[in-house]
């Protein structure tokens, strides 16, 4: 899909799956939809042709998971039919399992959805290849997502918040081991030394997390600055459903 939308060259591009179980009959009323304003237009397959306990009540479950870690309400995530602007979906970095994710990230922009009914064919063709073997690729997926909205603004301030249990536990095994070696007792515990130094590092690794994640956020990815200069002028994220 990625090497697809870097090749194509028209100003809107639409994508679907090979098997036909989305139709392609279907397109025009996408392209009618971008006309309207859109700048993505996402299938719904509200009557979907596919197995109940491997594919609908997953895809379920996944589609109400995604909506409320990202916020964006999309019927139908997995749904392949959709049709983008390509100044838009040109500058979203895809990889992974990261297409079902599309509308959530460029949301963060200010892209304008829209969901809208598609057909859905039973299976005639080929073999599929999702399962239920997909689900943990999805749930990280979904907590890199997750990572990137809240992380994203002040990532030095979300990376402080975390070291600050590691620098408690340190600091707390610390002053214990010194009090043992200069107290009563004049012992001196390698275990909780230990515990406190590793504890010490991972505060140090977090904080230095933060401030090279700040730096990146700063310098920017140049896809994702342009994106944002092409949707600052749009409206404020808005997703409909017809």
């Amino acid at each position: 899909m990625a090497a697809g939308i870097n090749h194509a060259r028209g100003k809107i591009l639409v994508t679907m799956d090979g098997d036909l179980q989305n139709d392609p009959a279907d397109i025009p009323e996408f392209l009618k939809t971008i006309d309207e304003g859109y700048d993505i237009v996402v299938g719904w397959r509200y009557n979907r042709q596919d197995k109940l306990v491997t594919r609908k009540i997953p895809s379920k479950l996944a589609n109400w998971l995604i909506g409320k870690v990202t916020g964006v309400p999309i019927q139908d995530n997995g749904c392949s039919l959709k049709a983008f602007r390509a100044d838009l979906i040109k500058n979203i970095p895809l990889y992974s399992e990261m297409h079902r994710f599309i509308p959530a990230m460029t949301s963060l922009a200010g892209a304008r959805l829209m969901e809208i009914k598609v057909r859905h064919h039973a299976r005639k063709h080929g073999v599929s290849k999702y399962g239920l073997n997909r689900i943990y690729k999805v749930l990280l997926d979904l907590l890199v997502i997750k990572t990137i909205v809240s992380f994203a603004a002040q990532p030095l301030l979300w990376f402080s918040l975390l070291a600050v249990p590691a620098g408690v536990i340190s600091f707390a095994m610390l002053v214990a081991s010194i009090y043992q070696l200069f107290g009563p007792l004049s012992t001196f515990s390698v275990p909780i030394a230990g515990v406190g130094v590793l504890f010490a590092a991972l505060t140090v690794i977090l904080l230095l997390g933060g401030v090279l994640s700040e730096l990146v956020y700063k310098t920017g990815d140049t896809r994702l600055d342009k994106l944002s200069f092409l949707t600052a002028e749009r409206l404020q994220p808005k997703t409909q459903t017809r």
